[in-house]
């Protein structure tokens, strides 16, 4: 009788230990079944349906930063709906970006009929261990990133340092300058003698709209353009301002006096070139010039009677800096010829540079001007 009741011991200890062993391992499997599913569902694909969501909605174009992905020529609207066009009407995925490596600021790529059209950004902002090897992380967007991709046309803007260039709205400063300063041919022998402005050049790439591209003189006037046959725009012409009646009296004076020492009209001409003394610097080409036609050919002008002037003008002033203006000046000189009374007219179109030399306003080029 002993001997069955410790054996119904035994069995009873046994079924107990199984029981609490089946217990335990249902307790382990439901336990590690709860921290997987707690596991599965921190993962960042999950956080990135409701994105899928908002983008087949529509919704998403709100969330999307645009200013900070695109050119600032362009308006939001404009890759708004250049986005949309790639969206719209398309299966929208979203995998893991490839080139992601960093399990702590994963990148997600969402695709539109198998195109990459926007990035999902995110960053794990908590960590903690669920079981063995497992760890639990949360995780948040921190961006999404539209893949647009960039306009094919390229425009550079060459103009005077003082002009103000505008592309679709937009002014265009420092950071579009490529460093590049312009010299102008028309002031290569102003330059011997004072500091001459240079072209400020422009550089915008990879844009989608140049329909709109404003320039501004420096009276903020608009200036026309005509661009070259690769779209660029190049702008010479300075800012055009009022004379003072005084300078163009002197700029009126000297063309005549110049204009009437090679017709040998100008008192001393014949003797010297000192009546022009004044007008030029002391080195001047032009000095030199007069002085070899007063010597070789100013005999062959024809005598005349005393020249009268006609439709005296001056335009197209232009301040460049403290040293340096120029203007165009025009007249007609009349005159009659002694030996048979034939008029004869001389018309001065020239376009003149003054610079600053020693405390003097001096020519220091001239160009004739063909209309």
């Amino acid at each position: 009788m002993a001997a069955k009741r410790n054996k119904s011991k035994f069995w009873l200890g046994y079924l107990i230990f199984v029981a609490v062993l089946v217990l335990f391992w249902v307790w382990v499997i439901l336990s590690a079944r709860g921290k997987l599913v707690e596991y599965e569902a921190c993962q960042p694909e999950y956080l990135t349906e409701k994105y899928v969501a908002a983008f087949k909605d529509g919704t998403i174009y709100d969330q999307i930063d645009f200013e900070t992905y695109t050119s600032r020529f362009e308006s939001v609207d404009f890759y708004k709906s250049l986005l949309k066009g790639k969206v719209e009407g398309k299966e929208i995925t979203c995998v893991k970006d490839e080139s992601s490596l960093d399990n702590k600021n994963p990148i997600y790529d969402v695709c539109a009929g198998g195109e990459v059209v926007a990035k999902i950004n995110m960053t794990e902002v908590a960590s903690e261990p669920l079981m063995f090897i497992l760890t639990k992380q949360t995780f948040e967007v921190t961006g999404i990133e539209p893949v647009i991709g960039k306009g094919d046309k390229d425009i550079t803007i060459t103009v005077p340092n003082d002009f103000t260039v505008s592309i679709n709205g937009i002014t265009l400063g420092d950071t579009e300058k490529t460093g590049n300063q312009i010299e102008l041919d028309e002031l290569e022998y102003a330059k011997e003698y004072v500091p001459v402005p240079t072209l400020t050049e422009y550089r915008v790439e990879s844009l989608y709209n140049l329909d709109n591209v404003t320039i501004l003189d420096g009276n903020s006037n608009n200036v026309t353009y005509i661009p070259d046959p690769n779209g660029n725009i190049t702008v010479k012409q300075f800012t055009t301002t009022d004379i003072a009646p005084e300078r163009e009296a002197m700029l009126l004076k000297n063309a005549k006096d110049y204009s009437n020492f090679f017709s040998r009209d100008l008192p001393g001409c014949q003797q010297s070139t000192k009546p022009l003394k004044h007008m030029f610097p002391s080195n001047s080409y032009y000095m030199t010039l007069a002085e070899n036609y007063r010597a070789h050919d100013m005999w062959m002008y024809s005598g005349h009677n005393t020249p009268t002037f006609a439709n005296e003008r001056v335009s197209n002033y232009v301040e460049y800096n403290d040293s340096l203006f120029s203007a165009d000046v025009y007249f007609e000189k009349n005159m009659v010829l002694r030996r048979n009374n034939e008029q004869r007219q001389d018309i001065t179109n020239t376009r003149f540079y003054y610079g600053l030399v020693e405390g003097n306003w001096v020519i220091v080029d001239m160009v004739t001007l063909t209309n």
